[in-house]
């Protein structure tokens, strides 16, 4: 079990200070009443610690067994995508220009 933050927004960050603006930001708050979850790590009770008169903080317990995603190969998924690009050959280009087009340029 690993111990996780579920921060609050309460209180609007307008009329405070920029940099606690940008710091509510950071965490992911951007709306009055959303929620995020962090880890508990010195970092984010640092950025809680500036903006505690704005949120709300609850310690929660989250089972790690049930939270992991699937790890997916990112290399294997360009791979695809680049097997799937059709490849245009020479004489099949158009050329979508008319003649009086032809007529300006040449002018």
């Amino acid at each position: 079990m690993a111990n996780k933050l579920r921060i609050t927004l309460v209180k609007s960050p307008i009329g405070y200070n920029k940099k606690q603006r940008a710091m509510a930001k950071s965490l992911g708050l951007g709306r009055l009443g959303s929620q995020v979850v962090r880890s508990n790590s010195s970092t984010i009770r640092g950025m809680v610690n500036k903006i505690i008169h704005l949120v709300e903080v609850e310690e929660i317990e989250v089972d790690e067994s049930k939270t992991q995603a699937p790890q997916s190969n990112p290399a294997a998924k360009r791979n695809k995508a680049a097997a799937d690009v059709d490849v245009v050959e020479a004489d099949e280009v158009h050329d979508d220009t008319t003649p009086a087009d032809e007529e300006e340029t040449e002018a």
